[in-house]
């Protein structure tokens, strides 16, 4: 009787395996950030430097199955040009098993703008989809974070996404390191901006929803305007529209 309920849970398996395709994600993303993700059953993996063991060093997560975090380092053929670096993280799930949403929060290491490319391939194109995103230039502040979330599901035409997480928070802090940076260029602007998003927030709070509606239009149109009056950079400009326009 054992022996017939084994066989039974091994075709089991089996079957559930082969109805199941190999999915991998990559993320690579510039050394001005260390970053954790987060899979859709709530495993982390990456590094924080702000969370440090007993010795100082960095602590590094690693919860997610088949999942590998590290720096990567390509030398030029030129020895004037200076070496390319990232952080990279690689992890291999089963679909539609490990379908979902993933979130991927990302530490500034210093103040810089930074690149995130995120790659996913399928084993078999027939049944699953493949997925490209990049997301170019972001700026980032020392210990603050930016969160995207990556959403996955393999069913061609199925919903597939990599969109950042926009709040007043993030707004204001975007406002912030565009300002350090001398994209926004004078404080009275980036000023004006913390100001709308603050009113973001109380309009929002009191359900004013119409009324916090209303100022997101006054930012995008002052921001065209700010963009033309050389106030903003196209870089700024193109931030502030991005996450106020959706």
């Amino acid at each position: 009787m054992k022996c017939i309920s084994s066989i039974l849970i091994f075709f089991a398996i089996t079957a559930n395996l082969e109805s199941q395709t190999r999915i991998d994600l990559q993320i690579d993303a510039s050394v001005a950030v260390d970053y954790i993700v987060t899979n859709p059953a709530g495993k982390q993996s990456g590094i924080d430097a702000r969370v440090v063991d007993k010795s100082g060093e960095p602590v590094l997560l690693h919860e997610i199955p088949n999942a590998g975090y590290g720096y990567m380092s390509v030398g030029k053929s030129d020895p004037k040009d200076e070496t390319s670096e990232s952080t990279e993280f690689n992890a291999g799930f089963l679909s539609p098993q490990g379908d979902g949403v993933y979130q991927i929060d990302l530490i500034g290491n210093k103040l810089a703008s930074f690149n995130i490319y995120l790659t996913l391939s399928s084993h078999d194109t027939t049944r699953a989809q493949d997925a490209q995103f990049s997301i170019l230039d972001a700026p980032i502040d020392k210990d603050s974070v930016v969160t995207y979330l990556f959403t996955y599901h393999e069913a061609p035409g199925s919903p597939v996404s990599f969109t950042k997480v926009v709040s007043v928070t993030s707004l204001i802090q975007d406002v912030t390191v565009m300002r350090k940076f001398g994209w926004i260029k004078n404080q009275a602007a980036a000023d004006k901006y913390v100001n709308y998003f603050c009113s973001i927030k109380l309009q929002a709070s009191a359900n004013n929803f119409n009324g916090a509606r209303a100022i997101l239009q006054t930012v995008l149109s002052d921001a065209k305007n700010d963009r033309t009056r050389k106030k903003l950079t196209s870089k700024a400009f193109k931030l502030i529209h991005s996450d106020t326009a959706t």
